[in-house]
C-alpha cells in the first residue's frame, strides 16, 4: 500500500487543516503523521518529533561560591548558547537524529508538510529519498505572516532565503486562498499549485428562522492580539440593545484574552462562552443568526484570509458579516450570503449591522443552505484526491 507522511510540527491536535486532509486520504492509503505532541486520536501511526533541550547542572553547588559562579557562568554563556545553536541549527532546519533515522527507514512515498517547518523536515527526506513526492500545505504566505510587527523585515529575510532553498523540493502544493497562491506563484515561481480551502464537511442541518427581536450575533477562534477582537466589542457601543455579541474563544494570548474578557464587563450584551470542541462548533452556533469577523487589515495574511470560521458559519447556515478580507468578502457577494464591510473600524461594522433586518436574515440564511454544499469539503476533496493520485 502507498505511504503518506503529515509533518505538521506544533498544535497538531487544533489543526483542523491537516485533519481533513489526513482522514481522506487513511482511508485509502498508509499514513503517517510526524508531530511534537501525543495525538489524542490512538488509531493514528504517531512519529514523534524531539529537540534537543539542555540539561541543567547542580552538581557544582556542593563547591565553594567562586567555583559555583564560575560554572554557572560557563553554562550560561557557552554551553546553553551552544545547545541553543544546535537546537536552532538542527531542529529548525533538519530534524533530530532520532527522527532522521525512523524517518530513513520509513521508505513513504508521498509527504504533506504543513507550514514551513515541515518543509524544511520533508527537504532532508528528499535527499534521502530521492523519489518521495513532496505536497506543501501552506495555511499562510509566510514571508509576510507577521510583517505588522516591529523588526520582521530581518525574518523575512530568513523566510525568503529559506522558501528559494526549499522551493525546488515541492512537486504540489495546497494553497489557502487564491490570493496568497498567486503571491506563491509570482515570488517563488510556484508549480503546481491549487486552492484548497479550510472548508468543512457538508453537514445537515436545518437554518434556525427565528422570530425574535435579539439579534444574536457570534464570533468564535482564536484570541490572536493582530485579530483586534476588541473592536468587534466595541461596535457595540453602536449597535441598538436588541443585538448581542457572543464570543467563543480559545486562549492563545492569555494576557490578551483575559483583557478582552475584562472588556465585556462593560457591556451587557456582550457574552463569553466556554469554548467547544472543535467537531462541536457548527451544531452549536447554529442557534445564532449572524457569524461576524471583523478581520484586521494589518498584514497580507489577513486581507487575503479564507479562514476556517467562514466555512463554520457557512455549514452553520448562518448569515455572514465580514470586513477587509478580500476572499470571504468575494463568496459573501457571490452568493448573497450576507454583508460586507468595506474597512475595519467599529462603527462601519456597526452601521452595516443595522441595515440587516430579521427578513434579510432569513433571505442570506436560506441562501446560504442552497450553497452550503457547494461551499464544503466535498468540492475540495476531488481536487485533493486528483492531485495525490497524480503525484504517485
Amino acid at each position: 500500500m502507498k505511504k503518506i507522511l503529515f509533518i505538521n510540527i506544533d498544535n497538531i491536535n487544533n489543526a483542523p487543516r491537516l485533519w481533513s486532509v489526513y482522514n481522506l486520504l487513511a482511508n485509502k492509503y498508509e499514513t503517517y503523521v510526524l508531530a511534537k505532541q501525543i495525538i489524542k486520536d490512538p488509531s493514528v501511526k504517531h512519529i514523534q518529533y524531539y529537540n534537543y533541550k539542555p540539561q541543567k547542572w547542580s552538581f557544582h553547588k556542593q563547591y565553594p561560591l567562586i567555583f559555583r559562579k564560575l560554572i554557572s557562568f560557563f553554562y550560561r554563556v557557552i554551553y546553553f548558547s551552544y545547545l541553543k545553536k544546535i537546537n536552532q541549527s538542527v531542529n529548525e532546519v533538519y530534524p533530530s537524529h532520532k527522527i532522521i533515522k525512523q524517518l530513513a527507514g520509513l521508505n513513504v512515498d508521498i509527504v504533506i508538510a504543513h507550514h514551513m517547518s515541515g518543509l524544511i523536515i520533508a527537504e532532508y527526506l528528499k535527499k534521502k529519498q530521492p523519489g518521495v513526492k513532496v505536497i506543501f500545505n501552506a495555511h499562510e504566505y509566510y514571508p509576510l505572516q507577521f510583517e505588522n510587527l516591529e523588526n520582521w523585515n530581518q525574518r523575512k529575510k530568513q523566510i525568503d532565503i529559506v522558501l528559494r532553498r526549499v522551493s525546488g523540493i515541492i512537486d504540489y502544493s495546497f494553497i489557502v486562498s487564491e490570493g496568497i497562491l498567486k503571491k506563491y506563484e509570482e515570488e517563488f515561481g510556484f508549480k503546481n499549485a491549487v486552492v484548497i480551502r479550510n472548508s468543512k464537511k457538508y453537514t445537515r442541518i436545518l437554518p434556525v428562522y427565528s422570530s425574535s427581536e435579539k439579534i444574536k450575533l457570534i464570533h468564535h477562534g482564536a484570541s490572536i492580539k493582530s485579530r483586534g477582537i476588541e473592536e468587534m466589542i466595541q461596535m457595540m457601543n453602536y449597535l441598538p440593545g436588541n443585538f448581542e455579541l457572543y464570543l467563543m474563544l480559545t486562549v492563545v494570548h492569555k494576557e490578551y484574552y483575559e483583557r478582552l474578557k475584562e472588556m465585556t464587563k462593560a457591556y451587557p450584551n456582550v457574552f463569553f462562552l466556554d469554548a467547544v470542541e472543535e467537531s462541536e462548533i457548527i451544531p452549536f452556533i447554529n442557534q445564532f443568526d449572524i457569524g461576524v469577523y471583523n478581520v484586521k487589515a494589518v498584514n497580507f495574511n489577513h486581507i487575503n484570509c479564507l479562514p476556517n470560521k467562514f466555512f463554520d458559519f457557512v455549514q452553520a447556515r448562518l448569515a455572514i458579516v465580514v470586513s477587509s478580507s478580500v476572499e470571504m468578502k468575494s463568496y459573501v457577494k457571490k452568493y448573497n450570503l450576507g454583508v460586507v464591510v468595506e474597512d475595519d473600524a467599529a462603527l462601519s461594522m456597526a452601521n452595516a449591522l443595522k441595515q440587516i433586518t430579521r427578513e434579510k436574515i432569513h433571505e442570506y440564511k436560506r441562501n446560504v443552505d442552497k450553497y452550503a454544499h457547494e461551499l464544503s469539503f466535498e468540492y475540495d476533496e476531488r481536487i485533493i484526491l486528483d492531485l495525490v493520485e497524480k503525484a504517485f
